[in-house]
């Protein structure tokens, strides 16, 4: 079984991968002002600034994949799941899909979000360079977080129509992809703490 990534898990829940129940997504009002409880990762984020972990997950990865070999970016952080290339490549196209519905949403009226499948999008460039897919989510995150600590208030409430899952906002993606980082980085982390070996078949 193929893994998906985020914006194909988001139409049917999340789970944190830590133990925590999955969170399903309401269809309205996911973006106005008290979303705390409707807003998938927001268990990881602990009360932080969105966008301070926005910016600070590409440097957390470039310092704890510094050194790393092939046979370190193929661990998978459990079995049948990504290797650690695979999370990073992900975390590059969520910077280009996401970046850009939120481009959409401020210059747009009525933008209506066209689904992906992310982890379509892995399997099509696996196994890719490692290298070249931290270099392009460093450089994504880095603009888009620019462009997110530019939007006005009004402008981070801009609704975006997704066929999926309903009604979401600007801000509802800032925070989401906040503690999608977190997600991720327990992978990373997982992938650094487990032995070096050869990635598993299957899903």
């Amino acid at each position: 079984m193929r893994q998906r990534g985020l914006g194909a898990v988001l139409a049917v829940g999340l789970s944190t991968g830590s133990g925590t129940p999955t969170v399903p997504l309401p269809r309205r009002d996911a973006g106005r002002c008290d979303v705390s409880a409707s807003v998938p990762y927001s268990d990881l984020l602990g009360g932080r600034e969105p966008l301070a972990i926005l910016a600070e997950t590409p440097r957390r990865i470039e310092e704890m994949v510094r050194g790393w070999d092939g046979s370190r970016w193929a661990v998978r952080y459990a079995p049948g799941k990504w290797s650690a290339a695979q999370v990073v490549l992900h975390l590059a196209h969520d910077e280009i899909g996401w970046g850009n519905r939120v481009r959409l949403a401020v210059t747009r009226a009525g933008y209506v979000a066209q689904p992906y499948d992310g982890g379509a999008w892995v399997d099509l460039e696996s196994p890719g360079p490692p290298d070249v897919a931290l270099a392009a989510f460093a450089a994504l995150r880095r603009l888009n977080v620019a462009l997110y600590r530019r939007l006005t208030p009004g402008q981070r409430e801009r609704r975006i129509s997704h066929p999926e899952f309903g009604e979401i906002s600007v801000e509802w993606i800032i925070r989401v992809l906040a503690g999608h980082d977190l997600h991720h980085l327990q992978h990373l982390e997982a992938a650094r703490s487990s032995p070096s070996r050869p990635p598993t078949a299957g899903r």
